[in-house]
């Protein structure tokens, strides 16, 4: 009896020994797809482009290992492939990449088994220098006043100033020029608190002051619309 539990125990150490873990050696692939979705600036629709990621890193990451096992570059079309893999657990992951630099690894898993090629969920990576923000709308309207009489109200403020700052800062790091209907908007903006001021003046003394809005961006990829209209006075 002794014989035979010791038979068990050295036929079960020679099977663990055997047995194949995840990684290379083996007869099955996996393949996929990376495309990449571009956010490009200066559009105030954030309207995207998708296309191939071509010349893309695509990392492998064999079962539980706490670093990736391999990398490949995706071909022209974005397809990438792993040869010659064991059946098991994998993950595989690219980079999106965040204008300022920090890059965001998108992974997916896949599980090889009797299949001898496994095809990837395809991933999606983004980059352009409007990733990872969101852009703040508004409207501003003029009446203009000549020596403290109104002569026009409510105009489209085309070609009035705008001016943004962090939010309790007095200094603006940015300003634009309002467009068409008074329409005006700051892009590329990070979550945060910001103050969104234009400048306005006293009808009788001409004298400056600023009207301010407060508006805090949680979200990235989201167009904000400020709640309220801006209207200043001009003298002419």
């Amino acid at each position: 009896m002794y014989k035979f539990y010791f038979l068990l125990f050295v036929l079960s150490l020679t099977f663990a020994s055997c047995r194949n873990e995840e990684g290379e050696g083996g007869s099955s692939t996996v393949q996929g797809y990376v495309y990449k979705i571009i956010h490009s600036d200066n559009n105030y629709s954030l309207q995207t482009d998708t296309v191939p990621a071509s010349k893309e890193d695509i990392y492998i990451i064999y079962g539980d290992d706490e670093f990736y096992g391999d990398d490949e570059k995706t071909d022209a079309n974005g397809f990438f492939q792993f040869k010659y893999l064991h059946e098991g657990d994998y993950k595989l992951f690219a980079y999106s990449s965040l204008p300022d630099g920090v890059k965001n690894a998108v992974t997916t898993s896949v599980h090889l088994g009797n299949h001898k090629t496994v095809v990837a969920d395809t991933i999606f990576i983004h980059t352009g220098d409007a990733y990872g923000t969101s852009i703040v709308k508004g409207q501003i309207y003029v009446n203009y006043y000549h020596k403290g009489d109104l002569v026009a109200y409510a105009q489209a403020g085309v070609d009035q100033r705008v001016y943004i700052c962090y939010h309790g800062e007095n200094i603006p790091f940015d300003d634009v020029k309002a467009g068409l209907n008074g329409e005006f908007g700051f892009e590329k903006l990070k979550p945060g608190t910001y103050d969104i001021f234009v400048i306005t003046e006293d009808p009788d003394t001409e004298a400056q002051s600023s009207i301010k809005q407060t508006i805090t961006i949680s979200q990235t990829d989201i167009i904000y619309t400020l709640l309220n209209t801006f209207t200043i006075s001009v003298a002419v």
